[in-house]
């Protein structure tokens, strides 16, 4: 739940970025648009960071189930 209340406004500025006009003026100046990137940027680590450990094995499972044997 505070994972979705972090990354939620950001893809929404990601997403209305991306309604800008197709011929690349997008109204931003560049640091604007070099924020947006560096926004974008920082949500796909910390996507990555968040799928590997939700799929890496939680340590303290095994060393609870190995003291309880």
């Amino acid at each position: 739940m505070t994972n979705t209340r972090i990354v939620a406004p950001f893809a929404a500025a990601i997403l209305l970025a991306a309604c800008g006009s197709p011929d690349g003026d997008s109204g931003m100046t560049s640091a604007e648009e070099r924020q947006l990137d560096e926004a974008a940027a920082a949500l796909d680590e910390a996507q990555a960071d968040y799928e590997a450990a939700i799929q890496a094995p939680d340590p303290t499972a095994s060393a609870e189930s190995e003291t309880q044997d």
